[in-house]
């Protein structure tokens, strides 16, 4: 009962202002479009600023990624040199993304490379392989896809141009981790040109494959070198990453915004369109409605008011509403109608006080002619039936007449 009486309220409630009336067929109003226009117009002040940072701040990462590719072509010469034999298939995944959005697809498309990396059949990889993130939004999305394989992620890396100090730093907590792998592999986007990227991998040879490769075989060399020189290369290698991603990173955000802020004009000239024509439908109701009603009162008006006042009072109400042109053309038009509906009217006034005055002249046509004296004296009560006769037919006739004759009169 309560819960009925909760409802029952709530539909008496009034509407909220601004929304639609239950008649409108969902329909917007014009206070919601022009709502929506003020929403979409400071979105794409939002997307062009947006835009403009993002274009400044690809200069200075391309600049920081054609300085940071020298560790990576380095690192390439090396594996070259000395390739690596019976690699297994327990690796672990670096995936390179970053902690902001509003750039388009550029996370999914490390996360997707990653996901096809398990699947692949050419290089089998193990199902438990781990995976190590770093950036927010390709944790979410290989948190929901791979929860098992996700064994550490970082943050707050790559907000700015990324430092060989932040690359040193990851390389560090990964070695420490004490996660087992037999090689590494870095998912990151490559860098195509200011408009595309793609995903690409670049695996890192751990310090005992590269003691048993035979190009470091053949020479004679202390424990810890290929150490110290695996763990440098790792570093090398997610530096060289990190600023190609960061690269790929503010050139997607500036074509997602670019594409955004066109969309927003073209929704705002959409809105405008159909917020005109609104409008302008609005305005012709109410020219409507005002012309309806100075028709009723014009027979009226034309009593009291001379018909050059009367124009001149209908040209000024038009030209305030439509503007001067547009007031005289509407305002001529209408006293054109209004006049031939007033001919008319009075036409049709004379035409049946015309009638009227047939239905007299025949009455007293029907009255016999008068008598000589002898026989009127002989005959009173016959005139006095023919005259009370007459009298009746005139009392019926004249007030008709009368009223006819007063509306043409004050019709013209």
């Amino acid at each position: 009962m309560l819960a009925r009486r909760t409802l029952g309220r709530i539909a008496s409630q009034p509407s909220v202002l601004g929304a639609a009336p239950s008649n409108a067929r969902n329909m917007a109003t014009l206070r919601e479009i022009e709502l929506r226009l003020k929403s979409v117009r400071n979105i794409e002040k939002i997307t062009k600023s947006m835009k403009m940072i993002a274009s400044t701040k690809l200069a200075k990462a391309q600049r920081a990624m054609l300085a940071g590719k020298e560790y990576g072509v380095a690192n390439s010469e090396v594996s070259q040199h000395a390739p690596a034999e019976n690699v297994g298939k327990h690796k672990l995944f670096i995936v390179i993304s970053s902690d902001k959005g509003l750039c388009g697809g550029i996370h999914s498309s490390v996360s997707k490379a990653t996901r096809r990396a398990f699947v692949d059949k050419e290089s089998p990889v193990d199902e438990d392989s781990p995976i190590m993130v770093i950036g927010d939004k390709s944790k979410a999305q290989l948190s929901r896809a791979l929860p098992h394989n996700l064994q550490l992620s970082f943050n707050q890396i790559g907000r700015d141009i990324p430092t060989f100090a932040d690359a040193a730093g990851v390389a560090d907590l990964v070695l420490r981790s004490g996660v087992k792998y037999d090689s590494i592999v870095i998912v990151y986007n490559k860098f195509v040109s200011a408009i595309s990227y793609e995903p690409a991998t670049v695996e890192i040879e751990t310090a005992d494959l590269l003691k048993e490769s035979p190009g470091f075989r053949a020479y004679e060399m202390e424990d810890d070198v290929t150490k110290d020189l695996f763990e440098f290369s790792f570093a090398n290698a997610i530096y060289a990453a990190l600023v190609e991603g960061h690269a790929c990173e503010q050139s997607a955000r500036r074509n997602a915004m670019d594409n955004a802020s066109k969309n927003a004009s073209d929704m705002i000239n959409r809105l405008q369109m159909q917020y005109n024509r609104g409008r302008q439908a609005a305005i012709t109701n109410e020219l409507v409605d005002i012309i309806t009603g100075a028709s009723a009162l014009l027979p009226r008006w034309c009593g009291e008011t001379s018909k050059s006042h009367l124009v001149s009072n209908y040209i000024a109400i038009m030209s305030f509403l439509v503007g001067p042109v547009s007031g005289v053309l509407v305002a001529g038009g209408v006293y054109y109608g209004f006049s031939t509906m007033i001919q008319t009217k009075t036409e049709q006034h004379r035409s049946d006080l015309h009638k009227l005055s047939r239905r007299l002249v025949d009455a007293s046509a029907n009255i016999p002619a008068p008598k000589p004296a002898s026989e009127r004296i002989a005959h009173r009560p016959f005139l006095s039936m023919l005259q009370s006769r007459w009298n009746t037919q005139l009392e019926s006739c004249l007030p008709e007449c009368y009223s006819l004759g007063s509306e043409s009169h004050r019709m013209g």
